[in-house]
């Protein structure tokens, strides 16, 4: 087993989902996550269903949430997303 592959296990860490930073209709900018490549079925990080429009301005896939979260930070930094 690689450092890696024990560090997943550790950390609880699945690498198969993927996070994305969706920009809402009021601005702001939300953390959303599908397993997979199932784009088409995003869901907040309590797994509620995110609506994503072909028009939503979007940004990922991020390997974590937490990656998700410091894009979403410079987001907001760049002016691109309201913060919450």
């Amino acid at each position: 087993m690689s450092n890696v592959e024990s560090m997943e296990g550790i950390v609880g860490m699945d690498t198969s989902e993927n996070w994305y930073v969706i920009r809402t209709d009021s601005g702001q900018c939300a953390i959303a996550h599908a397993n997979g490549s199932d784009k088409g079925s995003l869901l907040t990080p309590d797994n509620q269903p995110v609506q994503v429009h072909p028009d939503t301005e979007q940004w990922g896939p991020f390997n974590s949430q937490a990656e998700a979260i410091a894009r979403r930070v410079g987001l907001i930094r760049a002016g691109k997303c309201m913060p919450a």
